[in-house]
């Protein structure tokens, strides 16, 4: 593996890594990663960093310093502690192990993080009595239906947790769009194994996902001046669009649409409105 090759290796897996926090275990925010001090120059702390290397690659005898993408290469330990002492100043280092799933990463002001790098597979089988994760998202608005959000928005958040229940299949996360935008457009239902999430620091994907969006009739929208009407409109429709998952029950291997779209029903009767 020549220099560049492997610096842009360690660059993957350094925005792979999840980071420790004070206590050693994964961080569960940027803010609760923990950096630790070493110094720079006459200021660093030569035999610490001997010793976090040392406990933290117990098992290697070699690791890759990486430097830059003229600057990576497979040293010994001591090596790399030498290299790190007088180059701080000057660049930030990086240390991984062979394995690609230890990693420590040294900044140019003398502090460093250590982490770990998970493989993620590109799908996985639903477990048995998962409960399904729904999320309903209204935030592709524009002048004449951004109010609409904050009407709607605290009633669906409890809908989806009265939601959050087994349904069976092979779903793990149904995902519904609600486009308050005339200039754009829906997207019929569609189920992905694995789609890249924000939702976890600790997790980049969620897996088995279904996905898809509606619109409303804007002219009939603009006859709803309460937020009862509103919310009793977009109540309806949502309940309404829930019909695609009957449809595709039997592709997301027996998914139960029937008790889902009652569960919805009910939980909308619990806050006060009725779906027609």
């Amino acid at each position: 593996m020549d220099s560049k090759q492997l610096f842009r290796i360690y660059n993957k897996q350094f925005h792979s890594a999840n980071w420790f926090n004070k206590a050693g275990v994964i961080a569960q925010s940027d803010g609760d990663v923990e950096w630790v001090y070493c110094g720079v120059n006459d200021d660093f702390k030569y035999e610490k960093v001997v010793e976090l290397i040392s406990d933290f690659f117990k098992e290697e005898e070699n690791l890759y310093l990486c430097c830059s993408s003229t600057k990576s290469l497979l040293v010994s330990k001591e090596e790399a502690v030498s290299e790190i002492s007088t180059s701080l100043h000057k660049k930030e280092v990086g240390l991984i192990n062979e394995s690609l799933d230890r990693i420590i990463h040294f900044t140019m002001y003398g502090v460093y993080k250590v982490g770990i790098i998970t493989e993620f597979p590109k799908s996985r089988e639903r477990t048995p009595n998962t409960l399904l994760q729904v999320a309903f998202y209204a935030n592709i608005v524009d002048e004449q239906t951004k109010h609409i959000p904050r009407v709607i928005d605290l009633y669906l958040k409890e809908i989806a947790l009265v939601l959050n229940r087994d349904y069976g299949g092979v779903m793990e996360h149904l995902w519904i769009n609600i486009n308050l935008s005339e200039v754009e457009k829906v997207f019929p239902f569609r189920f992905q194994k694995r789609v890249e999430s924000s939702s976890s620091y600790i997790n980049p994907y969620s897996y088995n996902v279904g996905h898809y969006s509606i619109a409303p009739d804007f002219n009939e929208l603009k006859n709803f001046k309460t937020e009862e009407a509103i919310c009793k409109y977009f109540f309806n429709l949502l309940y309404t669009s829930m019909k695609v998952l009957h449809k595709k029950q039997k592709s997301l291997g027996g998914f139960n649409a029937i008790i889902f779209k009652e569960d919805f029903r009910k939980a909308c009767k619990n806050i006060g409105y009725t779906i027609d």
